[in-house]
């Protein structure tokens, strides 16, 4: 028989409290970073398209002819596209995917596979749009249709850099 859960005590409550109240803090703090990361990315990837939802990606595939939802689901899966979630809903960069894309398609779903061994989603989705040395200080997501071997390059000194 367990016994009875006895009340806490006022200086075991106001304990409590005051740890329990950093705590709330802290995911606040959390849940803020992630809505900036989030607005940062949107920011971004706006002039290679931007980020949309699922729903946006397919229409682009069917526009494109490159596929439907079942495709979407099968790279996604696999790790093909740089995808993310955010308040429940996936989020995908749509610079991969149309005709612009198709070129490109190769290296692009290379250099993902390549990062995503020491990347979480988010830090891909990040690292597509920052700086890098290998591309003289142009971001991946703007060489990525028109010099596809150096952003897999850039991608497998990164990993290399990381992982060894």
């Amino acid at each position: 028989m367990q016994a009875a859960a006895q009340p806490l005590s006022d200086a075991q409550s106001a304990w409590a409290g005051s740890y329990s109240a950093p705590l709330r803090a802290q995911r606040m703090v959390t849940a803020r970073s992630a809505d900036e990361r989030f607005v940062a990315l949107l920011d971004a990837y706006r002039a290679s398209g931007g980020l949309g939802r699922g729903d946006e990606a397919v229409s682009v595939l069917r526009g494109a002819g490159q596929g439907d939802l079942p495709t979407l689901a099968r790279w996604v899966s696999d790790g093909d596209v740089l995808c993310l979630s955010w308040q429940r809903e996936i989020w995908l960069p749509l610079f991969q995917f149309g005709k612009r894309a198709s070129a490109s398609w190769g290296q692009l779903r290379q250099s993902i596979q390549e990062l995503h061994a020491v990347y979480d989603a988010w830090e891909l989705a990040e690292w597509f749009v920052q700086p890098h040395a290998v591309l003289n200080d142009e971001t991946p997501v703007s060489k990525i249709s028109t010099d596809g071997p150096a952003v897999l390059q850039a991608a497998r000194a990164e990993r290399f850099i990381l992982r060894g």
